[in-house]
């Protein structure tokens, strides 16, 4: 397991699931590497609210990945900071196996650049 390297975004709930993963695979805890750019998307003035309201975001996704309706972050940019993110990590961590553990928009933005 020397091998792992964990990552997580600096958000509490990210960080304590990521403990809990080291935990799991018998790593020290503390071995979590925090980074900004594993954060959730920001949904502007939606944020804080029903989650549900996040789906009016959502539907300009599908028509402008570079929107910013709501005050939002743009597709675009959470694909931009995740992709560099683990392209830096693969020169950082070559031979490794590297987790990362972020939030739902963030990991399924990021997924869109490697299919």
């Amino acid at each position: 397991l020397g091998d792992v390297v964990v990552y997580a975004s600096d958000f509490k709930r990210t960080r304590e699931t990521a403990e809990e993963l080291l935990g799991h695979i018998g790593l020290p805890r503390g071995d979590v590497h925090l980074v900004r750019n594993l954060r959730e998307r920001r949904f502007g003035t939606l944020e804080l609210g029903d989650h549900g309201r996040y789906s009016h975001v959502w539907q300009y996704d599908a028509q402008d990945k570079d929107h910013t309706e709501y005050g939002s972050e743009s597709v675009w940019s959470v694909r931009c900071r995740t992709v560099q993110l683990v392209h830096r990590l693969e020169r950082e961590w070559e031979g490794k196996v590297i987790l990362l553990v972020s939030h739902g928009d963030a990991l399924q933005i990021l997924q869109t650049a490697f299919k």
